[in-house]
């Protein structure tokens, strides 16, 4: 696996562990197009828990907008 691959399904591997519910299992790439393109789905509607919150420096609960 090239490195700049596994840059990216490290990235979407951090993003899983607090919202992806689809992860990719392969990378894209454009012909003469610097880097890849990597497709998962997130869901931001998650409520974080309080270590999460705490982690990423976001508010959880009722006082969050």
């Amino acid at each position: 696996m090239r490195p700049i691959n596994r840059t990216a399904f490290a990235f979407q591997e951090s993003l899983a562990a607090l919202w992806a519910t689809a992860t990719a299992e392969r990378t894209t790439r454009e012909a003469g197009e610097p880097g890849v393109r990597l497709r998962c789905y997130l869901d931001l509607r998650q409520q974080l828990t309080e270590h999460e919150a705490t982690v990423t420096g976001t508010q959880s609960g009722p006082s969050a907008p």
